[in-house]
């Protein structure tokens, strides 16, 4: 009976382990490529904030970094219920290694970025938005670098800038 508990025990940590991918998400902090789950971001120009993943038993991380369904996504500032105040979300067609420019419409890149209650959207379609993502590996990890000018419903155009650096997946927990 206890050979049987720890062979379940066994097979829990492999299947843990192989859905945190090769680093589990951590990061060592420094945000650089091949360093874990990060994202920099700078807001006009300012401070560059680097956002990485932190630990939680379930999805609700704070911040939270994750790449799946073609997308680069941060969650930061968990207010409940499922809900973030800030969410950062890079959208592609394909997230192939390459440049993607967003008034372009066949790359079909887009860029959200809601910091409390004011949506900034930068995409082919919205006027005064522009801006390019830089994807340098796009394998079991996504790595690369953002510069997009994104507009409010009130047309006040922010400039969002930094780079990414994310192992495949979304996260059942988080590191």
């Amino acid at each position: 009976m206890r050979s049987v508990k720890v062979l379940a025990l066994v097979v829990g940590v492999f299947i843990m382990a192989v859905a945190c991918g090769e680093d589990g998400g951590n990061s060592d902090g420094n945000g650089s490529p091949g360093s874990g789950d990060f994202l920099n971001l700078s807001i006009d120009g300012g401070v560059s904030n680097t956002f990485t993943e932190s630990f939680s038993a379930d999805i609700v991380c704070d911040p939270r970094v994750d790449w799946a369904f073609n997308q680069v996504i941060l969650y930061d500032n968990y207010i409940g219920s499922g809900q973030w105040d800030m969410i950062f979300d890079i959208m592609f067609i394909s997230d192939s290694v390459g440049t993607y420019d967003i008034t372009v419409p066949a790359d079909g890149l887009q860029v959200v970025f809601i910091n409390g209650s004011v949506t900034y959207m930068a995409n082919f379609a919205t006027a005064g938005s522009s801006g390019t993502v830089n994807v340098t590996r796009s394998d079991t990890r996504i790595e690369g670098t953002f510069t997009t000018t994104a507009v409010d419903p009130g047309s006040s155009p922010i400039t969002l800038s930094g780079s990414f650096g994310v192992e495949s997946g979304n996260s059942l927990s988080c590191p």
